[in-house]
């Protein structure tokens, strides 16, 4: 994410710090999206292909840098687009 030196901090304090199996964090690559490197410095932290990885973003020049090296994108609109989209993913179970 495009965050602060204090997302660490700041997820730790939510209790999130365990949620995820990496964190990438602008502020600690030096990179920011929408730039080709932080998806390439996320991917490479992440020991993950970009035909593997699905990106989910609010904004579409994210998704867009984002699709431009292989990583299937989603642009979020909203909840149920994104449901429908991880369906057809198969990350969920399609709604009913």
């Amino acid at each position: 994410t495009n965050a602060t030196s204090r997302l660490a901090r700041d997820l730790e304090i939510l209790g999130l710090h365990n949620s995820f199996d990496h964190v990438v964090s602008s502020s600690e690559i030096r990179y920011a999206k929408p730039d080709s490197q932080f998806f390439e410095m996320a991917l490479s932290i992440s020991a993950i292909d970009a035909s593997k990885a699905l990106f989910i973003d609010d904004s579409l020049a994210n998704v867009q840098a984002a699709a431009s090296l292989g990583v299937q994108g989603h642009h979020f609109t909203g909840i149920q687009a994104m449901r429908t989209f991880l369906a057809g993913v198969g990350v969920i179970r399609s709604p009913s």
